[in-house]
Parts: C-alpha cells; sequence; structure tokens
C-alpha cells in the first residue's frame, strides 16, 4: 500500500536522504528547506506501509520537487524513487499526482532537463506525454564523465 502527500519543509531531511541514494551530487536538507520555502516549489512524497514485524510503519521512497518559474510554468527540479521501490508505478503516480496538481493551479507547461542516457526516466517522461524540444551538450557531469541533458516539455492544455 502506498501513500501520497504534499512536500512541506519539514520533510527536508527526508527528500535529502533519500537524493543522496538516487543521485551522486549534493543537495542537503538546507537546501531542500530553501527551496520549499523560498522558491516557489510544489511536490509531492510517496510513502511505503511496511509490513515486517521490526518495522510496521510508512517509509518515504520517493518524491517530486517542481519549481513554478512563471505563472503558467513549472519546472521539475528532482524526481526519485528509491531502488527498493522501482518499477513499482511510484514515478508515474508523482507525475501524475503533479499534473493534477498544476492543472488545478494554472499551470500550462511543464519542462524538465533529463540525462540523455537515463533510458527509464526518458521512457517515464514519454509515457506522460512529455516531448523533446532541445538538447544541451555536456549539461551533467556524471561518474567524471560530461552527458548531455534533453530538455523535454509538456503541454498540460492538452490534458486538461
Amino acid at each position: 500500500m502506498y501513500c501520497l502527500r504534499c512536500i512541506s519543509w519539514h520533510d527536508s531531511a527526508s527528500l535529502a536522504k533519500m537524493h543522496d541514494v538516487c543521485f551522486s551530487d549534493v543537495w542537503s536538507s538546507d537546501c531542500f528547506r530553501l527551496f520549499i520555502t523560498n522558491m516557489h516549489c510544489f511536490g509531492f512524497i510517496i510513502s511505503a506501509e511496511q509490513l515486517e514485524l521490526k518495522h510496521e510503519g510508512w517509509i518515504d521512497c520517493g518524491f517530486a520537487l517542481w519549481h513554478h518559474i512563471f505563472p503558467d510554468e513549472a519546472e521539475l527540479l528532482k524526481i526519485c524513487v528509491l531502488p527498493a521501490h522501482r518499477r513499482k508505478g511510484m514515478g508515474k503516480t508523482l507525475l501524475e499526482e503533479s499534473q493534477k496538481y498544476a492543472i488545478n493551479n494554472g499551470i500550462k507547461k511543464f519542462l524538465l532537463e533529463v540525462a540523455r542516457n537515463n533510458l527509464s526516466a526518458i521512457c517515464l517522461y514519454e509515457c506522460a506525454g512529455f516531448k523533446k524540444i532541445a538538447q544541451r551538450k555536456g549539461y551533467y557531469r556524471i561518474n567524471e564523465k560530461l552527458v548531455d541533458a534533453d530538455i523535454m516539455a509538456l503541454d498540460l492544455g492538452n490534458h486538461q
């Protein structure tokens, strides 16, 4: 069973822990707190129910964090799902909930950058309706190598 909730600044430590597992760049809990409280950000955390006797309760296992950059546009800052919880539809759920929120709040377009070699993320975004609109050469540094990024966009006016 899964639970979805809106991100708040109280989630900063949990976001930083999940981020550290999923990405090589470092975002501290202070960094997340700054984005959430001062940068017009919104997002969602997905949690899974723990059913083991020693660890009953809920554990945060993924999130999507968006920056509301213009009145009608938002950019995906980060999305991640912990490795043990991947391939269960959580990324799709995070994107779908983000779309509902955006449409209800007048956002008409989503933007994101994705490493060109991150094929599972590209597949997730394409299945959600994102289209490649541009490329950034050498945008990411992954394992000491520069990797190009695809810039993708989703017109939410087509999903209302």
